[in-house]
């Protein structure tokens, strides 16, 4: 019965983490999209920055509540893409 728990636990805590990963690679592309429009097509357009710093703030936000469902490494490197700041050498 305590294999049973532990099988079902594992197996839901995994359908997460790929729902995770999934709504992440979503995030990722379409917030590489809209920084890819700013930075090429009008850098002085006000609404276009608002825009792409909100989605990068959206991307921050969703891997700081996921975090548990991602490895650290994986975490530290998202968050560089999310908030350049956070880059370290």
């Amino acid at each position: 019965m305590a294999a049973l728990e532990h099988q079902v636990r594992f197996s839901k805590l995994h359908e997460r983490q790929g729902e995770v990963i999934a709504e992440l690679y979503k995030l990722l592309l379409e917030t590489s999209a809209i920084a890819r429009g700013f930075i090429y097509n009008d850098t002085r357009n006000p609404t276009e920055a608002e825009r792409a710093n909100n989605k990068a703030l959206q991307l921050y936000q969703f891997i700081e509540v996921n975090r548990l469902y991602l490895p650290e490494s994986i975490c530290s490197l998202l968050e560089a893409i999310a908030q350049p700041s956070a880059i370290r050498s």
